[in-house]
C-alpha cells in the first residue's frame, strides 16, 4: 500500500470523515461560545426581570391614572380638592 493507496483509502473514507471533522468543529469550537453566551444571558436574567418588573408597576400604576381621569366623577372630586386646597393655602 504506497502512497497511492493511501491516497485512494482517504478518498473512499471522504463522506465520511468530512462530517467527522466539520462536526467536532462545531462541537469543540462552536459549542464553547454558545455555552459562555448562555451563562452570561442566564446571569444577566435576574437584571432583566428586575427592569421588567418595574416598568410593568409604573405602566399598571400610569394606566391606572389613565383610567381615572377618563371618569367624570374624579375629575369633580380632583376639582373640588384643588379649589379646597387653594383656599386653605390663602388662610396662612
Amino acid at each position: 500500500m504506497g502512497v497511492w493507496g493511501l491516497v485512494r483509502f482517504f478518498r473512499y473514507w471522504t463522506p465520511v470523515w468530512l462530517p467527522v471533522l466539520l462536526l467536532a468543529q462545531v462541537c469543540f469550537l462552536g459549542l464553547k461560545p454558545a455555552l459562555a453566551e448562555r451563562d452570561r444571558l442566564e446571569g444577566e436574567e435576574a437584571v432583566v426581570e428586575a427592569r421588567y418588573q418595574d416598568a410593568e408597576s409604573d405602566f399598571e400604576s400610569l394606566d391606572a391614572q389613565f383610567i381615572a381621569w377618563q371618569d367624570p366623577v374624579y375629575q369633580e372630586r380632583q376639582r373640588r380638592l384643588r379649589r379646597k386646597n387653594r383656599g386653605s393655602r390663602a388662610e396662612y
